[in-house]
């Protein structure tokens, strides 16, 4: 069997969190019922404005979700980052979020809060996928060839992946209930992220 190399690789970091996801879900809530919020990449649903500087109820996460960045920054061999903005999604039935990157921020992520059955999964499209020949992807479910990949959304989990991977998330198809998710972009320290590519 000859050896297999790895070149390029782009990395999904998972990790599951260990935070008060009822908490969490009563803030989101609240943010949405204000409404003071955006559309972005979001169709349908509620985004918040960005979370520069996190109440208390998002003090734990804010934490936990720093120490994970910073650990998978020295597993990749980069330099430390710090969490630059955060924000809440609340999406019920039908609603989505289209593929779309992060590409000045360095590290990007998303916390799974709420994610009730049928909500629908995150998905990621192969940055190479528009250089391949179509016969040699047709019909692979392999994370060589695939030209894109998907995970479940489910509550406590977090991944964290290169801003540059263009990532979605697919329609909910629960009718009474919303999924929610806290997203975040990491920056090296004194940098800041555009809004526009958000």
């Amino acid at each position: 069997m000859p050896e297999l190399l790895e070149l390029f690789t782009t990395y999904l970091a998972v990790e599951q969190l260990d935070v008060d996801n009822e908490k969490l879900t009563e803030y989101a809530l609240e943010l949405e019922d204000i409404g003071d919020g955006r559309t972005v990449s979001n169709q349908g649903g509620f985004q918040s404005n960005d979370i520069m500087d996190p109440p208390e109820v998002l003090e734990p996460l804010y934490d936990k979700i720093t120490n994970f960045g910073n650990e998978l920054c020295q597993r990749i061999g980069i330099a430390p980052v710090v969490l630059d903005n955060m924000w809440v999604n609340v999406n019920r039935y039908r609603d989505f979020n289209w593929p779309h990157s992060h590409n000045q921020a360095i590290i990007s992520g998303v916390y799974y809060v709420k994610t009730p059955t049928d909500c629908g999964h995150i998905c990621f499209q192969n940055p190479t996928a528009d250089l391949m020949n179509p016969w040699m992807i047709r019909g692979t479910d392999n994370q060589y060839l695939s030209d894109n990949w998907w995970m479940p959304c489910e509550a406590g989990t977090i991944y964290l992946f290169p801003s540059f991977l263009r990532h979605g998330v697919q329609p909910s198809q629960n009718k009474t209930e919303p999924r929610i998710s806290i997203s975040f972009n990491f920056l090296h320290e004194g940098t800041h992220f555009s809004q526009k590519n958000k």
